[in-house]
């Protein structure tokens, strides 16, 4: 079937494209300032902007036609947590705001927040930022994004640090494991399975299908004295590995 759809007319894969890009952009400024508005105001937990932005991720998956099914959610229990996922599409970020299923937070780069419109929502909102600037400001980030995390708010990483140009796993960067660390919180390997199918890093070609989020079980940090530095990377680099390769 996989291969049937990738048969399909190019101008069909650039009308979804477009379909996608009309639907998410209508949407997307009502959508962020309702939600904005609801965390600037009365509710600073995020959880009434993880509900807006659920339904944003419901709009976008819908109009680029994919299906989604998600399994493992009964092993992760209430939080907070880091989910770490792998990073092969621009798609990751919709199936995310769907699949998990209690209000989390992305961490993300300062420098998104100059992009226009998207970086004010960003300022507005219960993301976490990380400043990369200087070794004080990364330090600081680190122990701001902890203390969000501790409040109760979950957080989402991709340890690759881009997307992977062919589906398979990139290398982890440290980040993800000194913000868990710093806020004493499990680390949930989260394997998304097909996005890279749908629609490829760096291609403005998209396919319906199937996309598939697969939560493995929380791996709590306070035995992470047994596993320091690279060697807990690499342990949970493989279990997110295993969750990818593990048989639908």
């Amino acid at each position: 079937m996989a291969e049937a759809m990738r048969k399909r007319p190019r101008w069909r894969r650039w009308g979804r494209l477009a379909w996608l890009a009309f639907w998410a952009g209508v949407s997307y400024p009502f959508i962020a300032a309702a939600a904005s508005l609801s965390f600037r105001t009365w509710d600073r937990s995020g959880r009434a902007f993880y509900r807006w932005q659920r339904c944003w991720g419901r709009i976008v998956l819908w109009s680029a036609g994919v299906r989604l099914r998600v399994q493992g959610t009964e092993a992760i229990g209430e939080g907070p947590f880091v989910f770490v996922a792998n990073h092969t599409s621009a798609l990751d970020i919709p199936v995310l705001m769907v699949a998990i299923p209690h209000p989390f937070a992305f961490i993300f780069k300062k420098e998104l927040l100059r992009v226009p419109v998207f970086g004010f929502f960003l300022r507005h909102s219960p993301h976490i930022m990380i400043d990369r600037s200087g070794r004080k400001e990364t330090l600081q980030s680190l122990r701001l994004a902890a203390e969000r995390i501790r409040q109760g708010l979950s957080a989402v990483v991709f340890p690759e640090g881009t997307r992977s140009p062919d589906g398979r796993l990139l290398p982890f960067k440290r980040g993800a494991f000194a913000i868990a660390t710093e806020a004493g919180v499990p680390l949930v390997p989260t394997a998304i399975r097909g996005a890279h199918a749908v629609w490829p890093a760096r291609s403005w070609s998209i396919t319906p299908g199937l996309i598939e989020v697969r939560f493995g079980s929380p791996v709590p940090l306070q035995g992470s004295d047994q596993m320091p530095g690279e060697a807990l990377l690499e342990h949970i680099r493989n279990l997110l590995q295993a969750e990818l390769d593990r048989p639908g």
